[in-house]
């Protein structure tokens, strides 16, 4: 009998120790970062990319960032502008869906691997953006 209780209390300490070294991961809430860049920001300069950057006088463009579903971490980018020229003016627009990942106060739109815009403030930054069939820039600032 002796032995029964000694034999117990052994297995009762041997699992209070093993239980004590295990922690439970306590569960992270990822960042809602589509939050964070979701709005309408009005265009303050755009162009075309390539060997020849091509000025485009623009009127009323605008790039709108909302949630892509549920998910925390994309975003849908939809952008539209009026082109102006000599010849006449036509309007334009574009929507397409970008992975987010944040660095410090910065957050950055992806596709695949490739950076394709920066969130910084109440600004949005991108550089050689698919538009259509033209590879654009822009700079837009938050509007409320």
């Amino acid at each position: 009998m002796k032995k029964i209780i000694i034999f117990a209390g052994l297995v009762y300490v041997s699992s209070l120790i093993i239980s004590c070294g295990k922690r439970a991961t306590p569960l992270v809430t990822p960042p809602d970062l589509a939050d964070k860049v979701a709005g309408t920001y009005f265009l303050k300069s755009l162009s075309t990319s390539g060997t020849v950057q091509q000025p485009i006088t623009i009127s009323g463009g605008s790039a709108s960032l909302k949630r892509a579903g549920n998910s925390l971490d994309q975003v849908e980018l939809a952008i539209g502008f009026l082109i102006r020229t000599a010849v006449r003016d036509s309007s334009s627009y574009d929507s397409k869906i970008f992975n987010l990942r944040q660095s410090g106060d910065t957050i950055y739109l992806y596709t695949g691997g490739t950076k394709i815009a920066t969130c910084y403030k109440e600004e949005i930054i991108a550089n050689r953006y698919n538009f259509k069939t033209s590879l654009i820039n822009f700079i837009g600032k938050k509007g409320f």
